[in-house]
């Protein structure tokens, strides 16, 4: 049976700290795309056994992405295989 999608249920803010899991359910990823994320520059810090996400680092990241993006497509390159930058 196929695994329903997994949907966003809410907002990061700059000020928040999330838990791995919250921060994940909170944008409807799977752990695949949290581990990509981190490969790709996501810091998480780890504390008492647990990972946490700070919001203002996740902001961060998600400006660089689409900043990397935006430039690679205004570059005419080929954005990591896709001819468009995703939405």
């Amino acid at each position: 049976m196929p695994r329903a999608a997994l949907k966003p249920r809410g907002a990061i803010q700059a000020g928040g700290v999330y838990p791995q899991r919250v921060f994940m359910r909170l944008l409807g990823i799977g752990p695949s795309t949290f581990r990509r994320m981190t490969r790709e520059g996501l810091p998480v810090r780890e504390y008492g056994g647990r990972r946490f996400v700070l919001g203002h680092d996740a902001v961060e990241f998600f400006g660089r992405i689409d900043a990397a993006h935006v430039s690679v497509a205004k570059d005419g390159g080929t954005n990591g295989g896709r001819t468009q930058p995703r939405n």
